[in-house]
């Protein structure tokens, strides 16, 4: 094998075999031959920072920092061929703030400036965006690759295609949209990422259920495909009459409950529950707290969709709890739902003897086990549709404590614990109201009033177990 070194500003060139002693084959300076390339450039750099190194087809290609005498720093991808000794550039490409953008305002240094070579395409990254760059000045544009929230641990190349782990996404390949090399506009696989092929989606075509036609229209529809997304569904809905209880409504209201009960597809860990089905959430993140936050986009997707494709004005009025309400309104709730199990989430670190102890109940009161390294909370948090039970057993959990045995201090301090986790939850629940009133506002005729699961009685609703809570409250917490 040759190794080729990066030494300070030197390159070392070894030689190694097995059973033998490695050999160097030659230590040549960098600092000269990369001073004259900024000099031909028109720059006098005083200083130099080699920031990283990758292969090239002509040796190796240098991510160069060169510092000037007024503290000016000026930025270059430099290929350097690495026959022999001495060292000669043989191209240069200076990179400038507008080519660099965000990069070059972090407050992290040029040392966290790294790259990654994509055929013709550099890949230049920190810990917060990657920017692609062409290495032939003036071949296509400079293009910011934005990955949303969450920080980039690193990246590699396997084989020719550029990876990068994110905190938020997991893993994240970067490819050419193009098959001509000098074209840079990239596709980045982030959600909604479905992870499912063209063989699965004409498997939910083919279908005649309604559920897997809706699902099909939706898939194609987030890849962009919108005349083969209205193909998908054809006529299926067209000929219902009545608006309550339709085909349509409960097609939408099962693909939507399946959205927010979603397995994150990224996470290894869910790999058994994911063979047997196919998940069209696209929950990518290996963090419950950003999952969560997903499935929150997934939602709104979901209602563009079905605005987009004209399937909203269709929606009528559905039995849904032992309420007959609005479908669009079931669709608000699936999205309070997931809102509040984020704010629960959240608090969960704060308040976790409670929360752990209302999770475990839950689960046991629904037979379920997490299986393999999964655990409770891991469960839990993904199956939002679970959270009325959490709230209803948040309040048992209260009413236990005011009859039993603890003094009155113990008491008011486990209300006020209860009391905060629903308020966080309320709270979040009345402040995403304000904002989605008008993106889940019905335009069918005939539509039923406004029936909320936070003040209605019955399943899947949690009027009366706030109702108790206050009362406890009232009744013992006070006189505590």
């Amino acid at each position: 094998w040759t190794v080729v070194v990066l030494a300070g500003h030197s390159l070392q060139k070894w030689q190694l075999c097995i059973g033998d002693m490695e050999l160097l084959l030659f230590e040549a300076d960098l600092a000269r031959p990369l001073r004259e390339a900024f000099a031909d450039a028109g720059h006098d750099v005083q200083d130099l920072l080699l920031l990283d190194m990758q292969a090239s087809e002509v040796g190796v290609m240098l991510l160069v920092a060169g510092v000037q005498d007024n503290s000016q720093v000026k930025y270059a991808l430099v290929a350097v061929r690495t026959e022999e000794a001495p060292l000669t550039v043989c191209w240069f490409r200076e990179l400038t703030a507008k080519d660099l953008g965000p990069l070059t305002h972090s407050t992290q240094g040029d040392s966290a400036l790294q790259f990654l070579l994509m055929g013709q395409v550099a890949l230049v990254y920190n810990t917060a965006h990657i920017v692609a760059i062409p290495v032939l000045s003036g071949k296509g544009e400079v293009e910011l690759l934005d990955f949303g929230p969450g920080q980039l641990v690193g990246g590699a190349l396997f084989g020719q295609m550029p990876v990068f782990f994110s905190t938020f996404n997991g893993f994240i390949s970067v490819s050419s949209t193009e098959t001509l090399l000098n074209d840079i506009s990239m596709t980045i696989n982030v959600a909604p990422d479905t992870s499912i092929s063209d063989s699965n989606i004409e498997e939910l075509t083919q279908q005649k259920d309604n559920v897997g036609l809706l699902k099909a229209a939706y898939l194609l529809y987030i890849r962009k495909q919108l005349v083969q997304s209205k193909a998908a569904l054809g006529n299926l809905f067209s000929g219902e009459t009545n608006c309550i209880d339709t085909m349509l409504g409960t097609a939408v209201l099962q693909t939507s409950l399946e959205l927010i009960n979603d397995v994150p597809a990224k996470d290894p860990r869910w790999a058994d529950q994911q063979a047997n089905r196919l998940s069209v959430g696209g929950t990518n993140s290996l963090q419950i707290v950003h999952q969560l936050e997903e499935k929150q986009r997934v939602l709104q997707w979901f209602a563009s969709f079905l605005k987009d494709l004209q399937l909203w004005e269709k929606l009528g009025n559905v039995t849904h709890a032992n309420r007959l309400i609005s479908t669009t309104y079931v669709l608000q709730e699936h999205a309070e739902k997931v809102t509040a199990t984020l704010a629960l989430k959240k608090a969960h670190q704060k308040y976790a003897e409670v929360v752990d102890k209302i999770i475990e109940e839950v689960l046991i009161k629904h037979n379920k086990r997490p299986p393999g390294t999964l655990t409770n909370q891991d469960l839990f948090y993904r199956q939002v549709s679970l959270i009325p039970d959490a709230i209803q057993q948040l309040v048992r959990w209260s009413e236990d404590v005011v009859f039993s045995e603890q003094n009155s201090l113990q008491v008011a301090t486990h209300l006020v614990s209860a009391n905060s986790l629903l308020l966080e939850m309320l709270r979040a629940i009345s402040e995403l109201r304000e904002r989605v009133t008008t993106l889940y506002h019905p335009t069918s005729p005939g539509v039923w009033e406004k029936k909320l699961w936070t003040t209605t009685n019955g399943p899947e609703c949690v009027g009366d177990a706030l109702l108790l809570q206050m009362q406890v409250t009232v009744s013992h917490g006070v006189k505590s």
